[in-house]
């Protein structure tokens, strides 16, 4: 606290700043809204939306920012949010364990973890407590650094016992279902994280100990750092087709972000620790990694031809497979997981074949529907001749049983039925009356 001042909110201390476990933001506010004995809503509700309001947000920001606290908060919402934490309870330690340096040079997308994950061991033999750590939270993080075990999913399996929504818990290491501590319900037996999990845990968690403990992170750096590494290579553009992405992936400013994942891929190929690309200064890392793939790996416009025609025969053979000939050519393409313009432009065969076989397909449709027209028009007029009765358009629609939108349809195939049967000497007078019958309706 400064000034002399007291608190609003009591200041509850921070727990492991500076360490790669340090405490996450969602975390501190369930341990603030705990200890305050009120739910997490009423405490955001009471003290935190008011003074958002202060600093110039809007009414539907503040009511968002709750679902996304910590990493998944976009960087300007989660640096009011900690300024309006900080003057409640006077932490100071708040603005550097939110992680809201970090958040703000890297993208938003694809940064944060959706659902609550932990160590078990951590968990079984707590050091600092039960709480969540901040680099549990982190979408590329899947194993703990200290112990070499995979990230587990907050899930009960004690189906026995169920508490009321109203008794249920909102702290981190305390199941929500059944209440117990250290999540001893869930049993998980520890999985040993591979090589390529552990680094990047280990990487990141030197990243989180650098930022909770007051390190200095800027967009001038991360420049600077990822410009070292792109000299290594020819360019940026053969930099990111070593890490198959986009070369604007690379590109730190106004016009966009990179994401964690990226820089991560770009440490691995240069074999550089992701704190020092961050700094500014690559430096060798402890524990080198020669290779990292993104996830969700999109195939680059810039491979070979070899690859792209092996590629190209693959979707032949998979539609050949299909046996989909009766389908438009976007549901094909559809079904054979590609976009439409890239199948027209790299495979002009396949495509044409494509069309041609709907087209085919839709023009045997067609026929078939005007002979079953033409089928039933003609029941429909054998039966006015036998009946004599007047032959007029509007009879033998009406004995055919046609009405509705149907009747334009139809009174096409008439006039080329009936001019077929004129022109072959049968039903001539069908013909005229009917032909009498359409001009005095013209008129």
């Amino acid at each position: 606290m400064k000034d002399g001042k007291c608190s609003v909110l009591y200041a509850v201390p921070w727990i492991g700043s500076g360490t790669l476990f340090s405490e996450s933001l969602c975390s501190y506010f369930y341990r603030l809204a705990y200890l305050h004995r009120v739910a997490p809503s009423t405490l955001y509700r009471a003290y935190v939306v008011p003074r958002l309001r202060d600093l110039g947000m809007g009414t539907h920001v503040c009511y968002q920012i709750q679902d996304g606290m910590g990493l998944s908060a976009d960087s300007v919402v989660l640096r009011c949010l900690t300024d309006a934490l900080v003057e409640l309870t006077g932490v100071e330690a708040i603005r550097h364990g939110s992680l809201q340096g970090l958040a703000a040079l890297v993208g938003h997308s694809g940064l944060a973890q959706l659902k609550r994950r932990y160590c078990p061991t951590c968990f079984a033999e707590p050091r600092l407590g039960w709480y969540g750590q901040a680099l549990w939270e982190f979408q590329a993080v899947k194993a703990c650094p200290l112990h070499d075990v995979r990230l587990v999913n907050e899930v009960c399996s004690d189906p026995t016992v169920r508490l009321a929504p109203s008794q249920r818990p909102q702290l981190y290491g305390v199941c929500r279902q059944c209440g117990s501590i250290g999540m001893a319900c869930g049993a998980h037996i520890p999985i040993k994280a591979d090589r390529t999990e552990i680094w990047v845990a280990r990487e990141v968690g030197d990243l989180v100990a650098y930022v909770s403990g007051g390190g200095q992170l800027s967009r001038e750096r991360l420049e600077a750092g990822l410009a070292g590494c792109i000299g290594r290579f020819r360019s940026r553009t053969a930099l990111a087709r070593r890490l198959h992405c986009s070369s604007a992936a690379l590109v730190v400013g106004a016009r966009g972000r990179p994401s964690l994942s990226v820089l991560l891929a770009v440490a691995a190929h240069c074999e550089v620790s992701l704190l020092s690309l961050f700094r500014g200064e690559p430096l060798p890392s402890s524990t080198p990694l020669h290779s990292f793939s993104l996830p969700d790996r999109v195939e680059p416009a810039w491979r070979s031809d070899d690859l792209l025609e092996g590629k190209l025969e693959r979707l032949a053979e998979k539609y050949r497979a299909l046996d989909i000939c009766v389908e438009s050519g976007a549901a094909v393409c559809r079904k054979l997981g590609v976009n439409r313009r890239f199948l027209a432009r790299r495979c002009p065969q396949l495509w044409a074949q494509i069309v041609t076989a709907y087209r085919n397909h839709m023009a045997a449709e067609l026929e078939r529907s005007v002979e079953l027209k033409r089928v039933r028009l003609l029941a429909a007029i054998e039966t006015l001749s036998c009946q004599r009765e007047d032959f007029t358009a509007n009879a033998i629609l009406r004995t055919a049983g046609i009405d509705g939108w149907q009747i334009f349809e139809m009174r096409k195939v008439l006039r080329s039925l009936l001019c077929v049967l004129g022109e072959r000497g049968r039903y001539d007078g069908v013909a005229s009356q009917a032909g009498r019958s359409g001009a005095s309706a013209r008129a």
